[in-house]
């Protein structure tokens, strides 16, 4: 795992073509680009989507290393002084380095922020089975659109017509800045299973894994994910990878399918109702 010191040094590495430094050099890309506003503070960054507001994953502050690591007291306070000024009712910090995350972890529970730790995966080994894709079609977002409007619903986060169309439509942001393309698993004229592929600059990355329940345990999901991984083989991007929760079974799904954890996230986060 990339510690504190070795994240200063991403972009270098990346020039130089290590995998893993790749890999988050096209996510923290992809985040600038579908942001419209980034603010430096003595820690990092804080990136912003006037329009997308209640999109947490598009406001937020990254925290970068800048010699002395940050206390959670610290990032707190930037986090109400810089999204505070944007009239955002959330909090949200990431970071990338998983020594200083779990660090950070003790005293942000203690102060009753959500915490989410999340692994960055590539795709490095054979899958343990074959799985069968002919049952995965190629969507457009339309298409895709209802059913990811369900999924956002039954997440817990959909908590308005507003949030939904929002955590929906984000999608469009990342469009614009690179190629997107859907695939879904249809059960009688219902999306069952979908997943995206968002891919760039010789990188792919696979996101949104979801199923409905009532078509779990049929192998749609790992059919999805392996449609995905297929096109971008065959298209030729490495790194491919995707993030899991570290501690949920997906996690489990993808280490079969030949997914090595290579990096960590955490995210800590302070929903509108904690405010």
């Amino acid at each position: 795992m990339p510690s504190w010191s070795a994240v200063a040094d991403i972009a270098a590495s990346a020039r130089a073509g290590d995998t893993v430094a790749r890999m988050i050099s096209f996510v923290q890309a992809m985040e600038e680009a579908t942001s419209t506003d980034l603010v430096v503070f003595r820690h990092g960054v804080a990136l912003f989507n006037s329009d997308f507001p209640r999109s947490w994953a598009h406001n937020f502050l990254r925290v970068e290393p800048t010699g002395r690591a940050p206390s959670a007291e610290e990032l707190a306070a930037e986090a109400d002084r810089l999204q505070g000024d944007r009239g955002l009712a959330h909090r949200q910090i990431v970071v990338r380095d998983e020594g200083l995350g779990g660090r950070l972890e003790p005293a942000f529970r203690d102060r009753g922020w959500l915490v989410d730790r999340l692994v960055y995966m590539i795709h490095r080994r054979p899958s343990d089975r074959v799985a069968d894709t002919s049952i995965v079609a190629e969507v457009s977002f339309d298409e895709a659109k209802p059913a990811l409007e369900a999924f956002v619903r039954g997440s817990g986060y959909g908590d308005s017509d507003e949030t939904v169309r929002q955590l929906v439509e984000r999608t469009l942001l990342t469009a614009r800045a690179s190629n997107v393309r859907h695939f879904a698993v249809v059960v009688e004229g219902r999306i069952a299973s979908t997943c995206q592929l968002i891919s760039g600059n010789g990188t792919a990355q696979i996101e949104d894994v979801s199923t409905f329940e009532e078509f779990r345990n049929r192998g749609f999901a790992r059919a999805t994910v392996q449609r995905a991984l297929d096109v971008a083989r065959a298209d030729d991007y490495d790194p491919i990878f995707l993030e899991a929760d570290r501690d949920d079974w997906p996690r489990r799904l993808y280490e079969r399918m030949g997914f090595d954890p290579v990096a960590h996230t955490f995210s800590f986060t302070r929903p509108p109702d904690a405010s």
